[in-house]
């Protein structure tokens, strides 16, 4: 058997599991073998030299079953799994699973596997629960906790929601890929039994407080989280970010880049030791760097490479390394099936493999720069080349300077990593020497985070593009694997770049010069909405803090939108418009003109935002009642009264409620302002009847987590169809006059990755 045809049959299986997540169920498996068929039929007749055809419908017959194995293993509840317990408030006993970190937010986090469960304000007995609970609490709380001591908790038990929004992190499937079903915002944590008293933990926090020590804060978290890796290390979130909009993620991911250094230093240890011993040492290494790097997938892909590398040194025998690369995805995807889904896994298996195939050729087209800057771009180059689609599939943006910083800070993480460990390693037997070793790293380091705020300083630091379509991945890895598998193909590079941009960025912009459509957010109870109309983008109402991070800047992510045209704050109250604070960053996208309504109590906070925004260069615009803005050649607003705006989209009018307290529709009712719309727009409450006879709306939208009783009665008396926000999630309006949930899988990290 030839090694194409063992390669063919890899991807065919590696595919067929990739393609478990999909949402057609046992179909999926019907699916998978039909394509692989037709492929069998179609490529012997384009390509009769390629491979036979038996060889693709073996690969249909693998395909079929790794989609079919994906299916059966994927996690499910048990029957008495703590998310099939009625959410409320809670009291649970359990045993803490791994090391509490903190999210975002600043609170604590971390899993715990629950054993029992009762009401928090009840007599009732407790009763016997599995399953595992992501669990949140005051970060102070989770001081001194470890993996493997028993907690009680009490809290909010709930289940995870999917994706309200476009573009929004699946956080339900985010869990359930780990076997977590529910949810616990927790206000009190009582250990019932002391923290062990040795573990991984252990080790992993002396490396910390060592670095720590030597360096500060940020260099010190930086510096064991590029040895151990992001995942298992409290990094700041400013310091992640800045790293991923640059493009060096990988810096703070531990990969092969860690294993191949630990693995380097130990055999450098025991270079004249014998063969055995080499091997139980190299796999000792291997074993404790993938426990205390948090046993992520891509350090297991790396582990698994590494012990492929380690027996071929051992043995003398030369190794395959694209063997062993294809032998650990399939390996661990029998194992974790989970993890093909994982966006780490998927970044370094192809990162990994576009070094190993690619790098070399590139490096042929920079002969002419010298050797120090010619390899490392190329490699650079070649991951990048071969992570670029799933990128722009998963977040939808690219990062220029990705190539360029990468080369430029190549040394510096080699020499820190380097050091990193070294400190590490005296810092696990006495912390102040590991603190005076991490202190001669101060320099490099320091350079390391200037280099990455110099990058992220700099205009266009991380475009974006919008998320790609799934066949727009297919079709551009198909091209790449051409290009790779057939050398009179792979002589046309420049012919493969071409059409690799063509299809990753030209329907994009397309759709977004031809694209007119209203989206109302979810956003609880803060009504905001984004207008794209023909490559212009109006956003009425940013919320808060929290809704701009997860809500807003997440759909004009997915959108390929790097500017606001029009911003619009209806209220100057915080819940409705301190998000809009956020984009007073110099490194934030810019708006064009901002419109104020000018009501009334507006803090100071949003009189400075109105001030920073101006610096910025937005043109900041007063709109008092009865003037009225024309925003693009289908877009119209109108100030019809200090409580309600009008929207002229297309052919539809919309009316805004402001606000509807009692004193407010009185008032309404009492004004001779035209409330007459199509569309209502408010959040929720009921209405006056002399409101519903003034505005008369054929379609209620209401930006509410609950629509009340009464309110429903309403609609119904008047035959009125009604949307709002907790119920259907994100909305979207098109021209024809359709209102439709946009709840599918528009998380392509939950959904598919």
């Amino acid at each position: 058997m030839s090694s194409a045809i063992a390669f063919l049959w890899s991807v065919a299986f590696l595919m067929g599991a990739y393609a478990s997540g999909l949402p057609l169920g046992w179909w999926a498996v019907a699916a998978a073998f039909g394509i692989w068929f037709g492929l069998a039929i179609a490529v012997p007749l384009v390509l009769p030299r390629f491979l036979p055809r038996w060889a693709f419908l073996v690969a249909a017959v693998v395909a079929a079953i790794a989609r079919a194995y994906g299916i059966v293993r994927i996690p499910q509840p048990a029957a008495n799994d703590i998310s099939r317990i009625e959410p409320g408030p809670v009291v649970v006993q359990g045993t803490l699973v791994n090391t509490p970190t903190m999210n975002r937010s600043g609170r604590g986090r971390f899993l715990l596997q629950a054993e029992t469960i009762r009401p928090e304000k009840s007599d009732e007995p407790a009763q016997a629960v599995s399953g595992r609970v992501y669990t949140t609490v005051s970060l102070l709380k989770t001081t001194g906790l470890r993996p493997g001591q028993k907690l009680e908790v009490s809290g909010l038990l709930y289940r995870p929601r999917p994706a309200q929004n476009p573009g929004a992190f699946d956080f339900r499937a985010f869990l359930a890929r780990q076997g977590v079903f529910a949810g616990m915002g927790a206000r009190d944590v009582k250990p019932l039994s002391p923290p062990p008293g040795w573990g991984t933990w252990w080790v992993r926090d002396r490396i910390v407080r060592a670095h720590t020590t030597g360096l500060g804060v940020p260099a010190g978290p930086l510096l064991s989280s590029m040895l151990l890796g992001s995942l298992a290390i409290d990094l700041e979130a400013d310091i992640k970010d800045q790293f991923v909009r640059v493009g060096l993620a990988a810096v703070l991911a531990a990969s092969g880049f860690q294993v191949t250094l630990a693995l380097g230093i130990a055999l450098k240890f025991c270079e004249n030791a014998r063969p055995a011993q080499k091997l139980a040492i190299g796999l000792l290494t291997l074993g404790g760097l993938f426990v205390l790097t948090g046993g992520s997938p891509s350090v297991a892909r790396a582990t698994v490479m590494g012990m492929g590398g380690l027996l071929g040194l051992v043995s003398g025998r030369k190794t395959q390394p694209l063997f062993w690369l294809v032998l650990a995805a399939i390996l661990l995807t029998v194992l974790q099936p989970m993890w093909i889904w994982d966006l780490g896994f998927q970044f370094s298996f192809l990162a990994t493999l576009g070094l190993m195939v690619s790098a070399q050729p590139i490096a042929k087209y920079l002969q002419g720069l010298p050797p120090a800057i010619a390899e490392p771009l190329a490699i650079s180059l070649a991951a990048s080349l071969w992570t670029l689609p799933l990128q722009l599939f998963a977040f939808g943006r690219i990062s220029p300077y990705g190539a360029i910083a990468n080369v430029l800070v190549l040394p510096l993480v080699s020499l820190a990593t380097l050091g990193g460990a070294i400190a590490g390693a005296l810092g696990v037997v006495l912390v102040p020497l590991g603190a005076l070793a991490s202190w001669v790293l101060l320099a490099p380091m320091t350079l390391l985070l200037a280099i990455v705020d110099g990058f992220d300083r700099l205009p266009g630091v991380a475009a974006t593009t919008g998320r790609i379509e799934l066949w727009q991945l297919v079709a551009a890895y198909g091209a790449i694997v051409l290009a790779w598998s057939l050398s009179a193909v792979g002589k046309r590079w420049p012919a493969i770049g071409l059409f690799l941009l063509v299809i990753l960025f030209l329907p994009g912009l397309y759709a977004r010069q031809n694209t007119f459509q209203m989206v109302f957010l979810e956003n609880r109870n803060t009504p905001s909405a984004v207008i794209q109309n023909q490559g212009q983008t109006v956003a009425i109402n940013a919320g808060n803090a929290s809704n701009v991070g997860f809500t807003l800047l997440p759909l004009l992510q997915s959108q390929g939108i790097n500017r606001i045209d029009w911003a619009i704050a209806t209220d100057p109250q915080p819940e409705i418009s301190e998000g809009w604070r956020w984009f007073a960053d110099p490194k934030a996208l810019r708006i064009g003109k901002f419109v104020d309504l000018e009501a009334t109590g507006a803090s100071q906070t949003y009189r400075e935002t109105l001030q920073q925004l101006r610096d910025r260069g937005t043109a900041v615009t007063a709109l008092a009642v009865g003037q009225s803005l024309e925003l693009g050649p289908q877009i119209r607003i109108e100030r019809v009264h200090r409580l309600a705006l009008r929207l002229q989209v297309g052919d539809r009018t919309w009316l805004h409620l402001i606000t509807s307290e009692d004193k407010a529709q009185d008032e309404l009712a009492a004004s001779q302002a035209n409330l007459q719309a199509d569309i209502l727009w408010w959040n929720g409450r009921p209405l006056r009847e002399q409101l519903w006879a003034r505005i008369q709306p054929q379609i209620a939208l209401a930006s509410s987590n609950t629509l009340p009783e009464s309110t429903q009665a309403q609609l119904e008396k008047r035959q009125i169809p009604a949307f709002w926000t907790g119920r259907d999630g994100a909305l979207q309006w098109q021209p024809d006059g359709s209102i439709q949930p946009l709840r599918e899988a528009t998380d392509r990290q939950g959904a598919l990755l």
